[in-house]
């Protein structure tokens, strides 16, 4: 930091600190007798004062503090001060007797400013962003205290790592590498590398060991289902917690075999969504081509279905299902033979209803009758328990292989039956 002039500095307080915020005053008041515009404000919550024009921060705090207003000014090219008012002080090493010595020398330039890489991490679910942030220190996602493994599918730029079953996963830059990454056996770096380390936390079968990334390597972990609870940690903050129950709500699903309860025909269609009205619920069926069966019943949607619904074909069961899908409205969505009951005509009556439900959804279609698939953005193909061929369906077409004779040989036998 050599003959920088600072014009605009913020001062960053430990929320409910009395001797933080009165230093913070002193300084506050030396600040504009130096010549510079300072602000001062308190830790902990949103404010305006972090987005201004800022050449200089000083926080007044201990190491927690300091890392939430770094986190709050990643990429801006701002350099941050630490005054200690925590019990350790790794990241804020200047004691607050010695304030005005060592913030003298910084803002004459004597005092050298060293950068520190940070993440950026992001969640999602069914594509759609959830949460999302930068860290400073570590991203953690570990498993609940009384939960089992956690089952994680792990990408490295775009490449397949593997599938890692521990108690989680810590993802640390070097200057957070001296925490909790070291003590789950990661390796610790030097504070100036440009690079990440990976760590599992007690992996199962030590399938996976700690590792060591370039700084700018993107890592994937998709949560498999059947997951236990599990926790997004960001240096040290719990910041999100994903429960099984929230999971289960990310997608739903409509199987080969149908499930239906003891229950009026609203309640089975409304089941696993709270507060939905009958206008929703008609609306959900008129989609799924299953309205007029419904309302000629003899209560209609109040009709009670029994045995789980032994009393009508499996066909009209299935649409019922479908419908019960359309209404959750979740993010991911999951067709397992999904028209397997239903006759050919019934499935071309209802391909816009499930093409209309699939947009914006990841979707995954399960299915022995080509038909349901064609319009999928990959199809994989399975023959004897492997992947044999993957592409879309005109790729595939144009291969000539296995994909290729199985929809032929049921277009001829749909044109023969017909």
């Amino acid at each position: 930091m050599q003959n920088t002039v600072f014009r605009h500095v913020l001062l960053v307080c430990k929320a409910r600190h009395e001797r933080a915020w009165e230093l913070g005053c002193e300084i506050l008041q030396w600040l504009r007798a130096q010549g510079h515009t300072a602000v001062m404000i308190e830790a902990g919550h949103e404010d305006a004062a972090y987005a201004a024009e800022l050449d200089f921060v000083v926080v007044l705090g201990g190491d927690g503090t300091m890392l939430g207003v770094a986190r709050r000014m990643v990429g801006r090219a701002v350099p941050l001060f630490g005054i200690n008012f925590g019990r350790v002080g790794f990241l804020t090493d200047a004691q607050p007797e010695h304030w005005e010595e060592r913030l003298l020398a910084c803002l004459k330039g004597e005092l050298a400013v060293r950068t520190c890489l940070a993440l950026s991490w992001k969640l999602t679910r069914g594509g759609s962003p959830q949460a999302g942030g930068s860290a400073v220190n570590d991203v953690v996602l570990s498993r609940g205290s009384l939960s089992r493994l956690v089952c994680v599918n792990i990408a490295v730029d775009g490449q397949r790592m593997g599938l890692l079953r521990s108690d989680g996963i810590i993802l640390s830059t070097p200057v957070g590498s001296s925490g909790y990454s070291v003590s789950a056996g990661g390796p610790l770096l030097y504070p100036g590398m440009n690079a990440v380390a990976f760590t599992p936390i007690c992996p199962f079968l030590n399938t996976i060991s700690p590792m060591v990334f370039p700084g700018k390597t993107v890592f994937s972990m998709r949560i498999e289902a059947g997951s236990t609870d599990c926790y997004i940690t960001v240096d040290g903050q719990e910041i999100l917690s994903l429960t099984r129950a929230s999971l289960r709500r990310a997608y739903s699903m409509v199987l080969q075999d149908t499930w239906l309860f003891s229950g009026t025909v609203y309640e089975n269609l409304a089941y696993g969504k709270e507060g939905v009205t009958l206008e929703q619920v008609r609306a959900a069926a008129r989609a799924a081509k299953i309205d007029r069966f419904i309302e000629a019943l003899p209560q209609g949607y109040d009709t009670v279905l029994r045995d789980g619904g032994n009393s009508i074909s499996k066909g009209q069961r299935q649409l019922l299902t479908i419908a019960r899908a359309m209404l959750l409205d979740a993010p991911m969505l999951i067709l397992d033979e999904a028209t397997s009951n239903v006759d050919t005509r019934t499935e071309r009556r209802i391909q816009a209803a499930m093409l209309r439900l699939m947009e914006g959804r990841t979707c995954f279609v399960i299915a022995h009758r080509l038909s349901t698939i064609r319009n999928a953005d990959v199809i994989a193909v399975l023959r004897e328990g492997t992947v044999a061929e993957c592409g879309t369906h005109d790729e595939l077409m144009r291969r000539g292989g296995y994909y290729s004779e199985l929809y032929r040989a049921q277009f001829d036998a749909a044109q023969d039956a017909g």
